[in-house]
């Protein structure tokens, strides 16, 4: 029943989604931490295997989140 909500689902039956299959629910909020821990770890491996500095780490973090902020607002402009 969510003809009431414009087609969109009603927040109980969201709620309910998620307490009937918390795993599920656990699993995609990991899933969305996994790029990140990927590129520490890559960052992390690099300095103890003295290929890069700890600055150019940080630099190249800096410049990729830039990036993808840019990115992010070309895609998803900001509704006013």
């Amino acid at each position: 029943g969510s003809a009431a909500g414009g087609g969109r689902p009603h927040a109980n039956e969201v709620y309910m989604t998620y307490t009937r299959q918390p795993s599920l629910h656990r699993i995609s909020t990991l899933l969305c931490y996994a790029p990140l821990l990927v590129a520490f770890y890559f960052a992390s491996t690099r300095v103890v295997d003295n290929k890069h500095f700890p600055a150019d780490i940080v630099g190249g973090a800096v410049l990729g989140g830039s990036v993808a902020c840019w990115a992010h607002s070309i895609w998803f402009p900001a509704s006013r």
